[in-house]
């Protein structure tokens, strides 16, 4: 999985966000697709996070995600699952770490 700002570690990759942001998060596909083409991408999120705009575009998968319901200090799984033209179907995900920036 390549995304930008994310960081690693043990439990895999994170990335921090303010109680109040709303942006975009991205996973980009394109090592994982060669030749194929995302049909679908649907993103699921817990009942604090509110996501929308999903989008995909490219090998890259995009969501603007509003951790508005969120407890500052949790973390919050996010994952997104694609269905490939060729029919395949693979799932990535990451936490949203919920700090005051």
């Amino acid at each position: 999985m390549t995304v930008s700002s994310y960081k690693r570690n043990a439990q895999g990759a994170w990335i921090e966000a303010d109680p109040q942001s709303e942006k975009d998060y991205s996973i980009d596909w394109r090592d994982f697709l060669g030749d194929d083409a995302i049909q679908t991408s649907t993103w699921s999120t817990p009942a604090e996070i509110s996501a929308s705009a999903p989008a995909a575009a490219d090998g890259v998968t995009t969501v603007w995600l509003m951790p508005d319901g969120a407890t500052e200090g949790d973390a919050y799984r996010v994952v997104n699952k694609i269905v490939t033209t060729g029919g395949r179907t693979d799932r990535r995900s990451f936490s949203l770490v919920v700090r005051q920036q």
